[in-house]
């Protein structure tokens, strides 16, 4: 976890280019009331995994997304 512009955000790293969310995930995103979590994945494209809040985001889009 980290701010961002006083914002909370989380990371998850994944191996897969298409991972699953799991409930671990869910969980710690409502228990930090992260305002953003990444699923980072090594490539592809970014895409919401779960409403706006929880994205699916390659490495190399990390940067412009924060």
């Amino acid at each position: 976890m980290v701010e961002s512009q006083g914002r909370p955000l989380g990371f998850e790293f994944k191996t897969s280019s298409g991972p699953k969310l799991t409930r671990g995930s869910r969980t710690a995103a409502a228990i930090l009331d992260l305002d953003r979590m990444f699923v980072v994945v090594p490539e592809g494209s970014a895409y919401p995994i779960e409403g706006d809040r929880i994205w699916v985001t390659p490495l190399a889009e990390i940067e412009s997304r924060l």
